[in-house]
């Protein structure tokens, strides 16, 4: 991920800590979803 921008060394960082924050957002969706009988796929 780190050669994708190689003029901003700060954005593969920062969009690993965007997927982090999307994927701990996810996960508690598809959980209570997967709990209620139904997966729905967001």
């Amino acid at each position: 991920m780190t050669t994708f921008w190689p003029w901003r060394p700060d954005l593969p960082r920062f969009t690993a800590q965007l997927w982090a924050l999307l994927f701990l957002l996810y996960v508690p969706l598809l959980i209570c979803a997967a709990v209620g009988g139904e997966i729905r796929w967001i």
